[in-house]
């Protein structure tokens, strides 16, 4: 099977795919061939994003700009010995850090229960005929 170097599939003409692809428009791949590719290039499996880890989830709420000024306040503000001050800016900006974390570990978790909810399936033509095979998810 022959592919094209540098094009994308999206940029073919579709007589140009079927024939990088060795396919027919109207019978589709055979099931002897399909079986074949698969043993060749693996099953159609979609990985799924590997998580980030929770203490560098937490750590990267502390990369803002505005987060480095409040720091910077806070270190001058205690080496002035101003230690009410600097204790409240440093508990704004940790309090922060906590509520974006929540925040944000939620929202990953909702678009990963998400995505595992959808059903991810393509219309192929085997021999000639209409099927749909379900894709299944590597890992789960």
């Amino acid at each position: 099977m022959k592919r094209p170097d540098t094009t994308g599939w999206h940029e073919l003409a579709e007589t140009q795919a079927l024939e990088a692809l060795n396919a027919d428009a109207l019978a589709g791949l055979s099931t002897q061939e399909s079986k074949d590719r698969q043993a060749r290039f693996g099953a159609n499996r979609l990985t799924p994003k590997k998580g980030k880890n929770p203490l560098l989830l937490f750590l990267s709420q502390f990369h803002d700009p505005l987060i480095y000024i409040l720091l910077v306040s806070a270190l001058i503000t205690s080496s002035l010995k101003s230690w009410v001050d600097a204790s409240v800016i440093f508990g704004v900006v940790f309090l922060n850090a906590i509520i974006g974390f929540i925040q944000e570990f939620n929202a990953l978790r909702a678009i990963d229960a998400l995505s595992r909810a959808l059903s991810i399936s393509a219309a192929v033509l085997r021999d000639g005929v209409r099927q749909v095979c379900n894709l299944s998810r590597a890992g789960g």
